[in-house]
């Protein structure tokens, strides 16, 4: 049996998640018209990913389900 140490962790297209911030920013906040192309939303996903602040699986039907993790 394969120790927890040796089963990869799988990984979520940074693309993917972006979207899911790019539409949670646009619905939460007002950005102004010439700043929007200024956020990089890559970049945000994969910070909080990395952090640890979401949690991200991907099903079989090609969904990304997104959870906070705080």
């Amino acid at each position: 049996m394969a120790s927890a140490s040796e089963v990869p962790e799988p990984r979520i297209d940074v693309a993917c998640l972006a979207a899911c911030f790019r539409e949670l920013t646009e619905e939460t906040a007002q950005i102004p018209r010439p700043l929007r192309d200024y956020i990089n939303y890559e970049a945000m996903a994969r910070d909080a990913q990395l952090n640890g602040e979401v949690f991200a699986i991907e099903t079989a039907h090609d969904e990304v389900h997104v959870f906070w993790t705080r």
